[in-house]
């Protein structure tokens, strides 16, 4: 999709993994990542189920209950995408993966999709964060809110 990942050395360029409502990182309904103990990054409210890969890379890790991928980008970086809050009790159900683990994939590549009108009536939040696990103590900042559309370029900011 593009060539450059890095416009300067502290930005990442990445499609947006879903279509949906931005919110900070501190608004997941999870300590766990409102706390950033897995890393600082964002969450989506999500307006569709497709959850695309953000970055070209390798899937690293698909959780057997289908609702949590770990991919690692060609520049190195670990990117975690969690679909909602609580869907790791649905055991796989409303989820249909498209990857497998140790998978080479493309930005903007569909990973797995969710059948969101399914299972929103089962889990307490459909609030889904994306995060970079691997970034110790650095911080990440980010200009863009409201509403944004899956497959479309955005660029974060490491501090």
């Amino acid at each position: 999709m593009f060539k450059k990942l890095f416009k300067r050395n502290n930005e990442i360029e990445f499609l947006m993994p879903i279509s949906g409502k931005v919110l900070s990182l501190d608004s997941a309904p999870d300590p766990v990542f409102s706390g950033k103990m897995m890393g600082d990054g964002f969450c989506i409210l999500p307006e569709s189920g497709k959850v695309y890969s953000p970055v070209s890379g390798k899937i690293a890790s698909v959780f057997p209950t289908k609702h949590c991928v770990g991919i690692v980008s060609e520049a190195g970086h670990e990117w975690l995408i969690h679909f909602g809050m609580d869907t790791v009790k649905l055991n796989g159900e409303g989820f249909n993966l498209l990857i497998e683990q140790d998978q080479d994939i493309k930005a903007g590549d569909l990973l797995f999709e969710v059948d969101l009108e399914g299972i929103t009536h089962k889990i307490p939040s459909t609030i889904t964060p994306v995060v970079l696990t691997n970034l110790g103590d650095k911080k990440l900042s980010f200009s863009f809110t409201g509403n944004v559309i899956n497959n479309d370029k955005y660029t974060i900011e490491i501090e």
